[in-house]
């Protein structure tokens, strides 16, 4: 299974002058959970046992590969 998961943030005007890419780890923190559920909802209803992800802390992550479009992938270290 592969799956891809898009957020879409905003910052105030106000605040325009930081640097977004302080932001991409908590982006990735707020949007796990998410991918978590999408994935054990698939596959639950594709009637095969749920696919659970385990709770993975951002933050001592050191393998998360950053792109030009932002997150690109998960890599396995």
């Amino acid at each position: 299974m592969k799956v891809t998961i898009k957020g879409y943030f905003s910052i105030d005007a106000e605040e325009a002058h930081i640097d977004v890419r302080m932001f991409e780890q908590n982006a990735i923190a707020i949007l796990f959970p998410y991918l978590g559920a999408i994935v054990s909802t698939y596959t639950a209803n594709a009637n095969v046992a749920p696919v659970i992800l385990p709770a993975m802390n951002v933050y001592m992550r050191k393998n998360i590969r950053m792109g030009k479009a932002g997150i690109k992938a998960f890599g396995k270290g």
